[in-house]
């Protein structure tokens, strides 16, 4: 039991420090670099392949953890960010059953579904819980 408790909690602090490491670099180096006004966002990227490619409960703890760093250093309301990761699991979560992960197209699909409904569901996110923040 202890020696499971110990598995898991080096797990969390593994996740936590590669989190926070991508949070780094995505923020002062690759933020500088546009590419037709697009920038290389490999905070989400990481995440969506521990996403897409994760057994049992991996994908919505790492989900959980890259969304509550994220909102660590961002100014918007506490738990946007969160909210907005493990909704988007959500969603990748239940496509993903349905069509199997089977063919490179789908899971191209899949990476662009992610990343619109990240955007999508962070901008309603912000919206509501300012709007909670406000009535307090």
């Amino acid at each position: 039991m202890k020696n499971y408790l110990l598995k898991n909690i080096e797990k969390y602090l593994i996740l936590i420090f590669f989190f926070y490491f991508l949070l780094l670099v995505q923020e002062n180096f690759l933020n500088n670099f546009t590419i037709f006004s697009f920038t290389l966002n490999i905070y989400l990227i990481s995440l969506f392949l521990l996403i897409f490619f994760s057994k049992g409960n991996f994908g919505i703890e790492s989900a959980f953890l890259a969304g509550i760093i994220l909102d660590l250093f961002s100014f918007y309301p506490f738990g946007v960010f969160t909210f907005s990761l493990v909704l988007t699991y959500f969603l990748v979560e239940r496509i993903s059953q349905i069509f199997q992960k089977s063919n490179v197209l789908v899971n191209l699909l899949l990476f662009v579904v992610f990343f619109s409904f990240y955007k999508i569901s962070l901008i309603f996110g912000n919206f509501f819980f300012n709007l909670i923040l406000d009535k307090i």
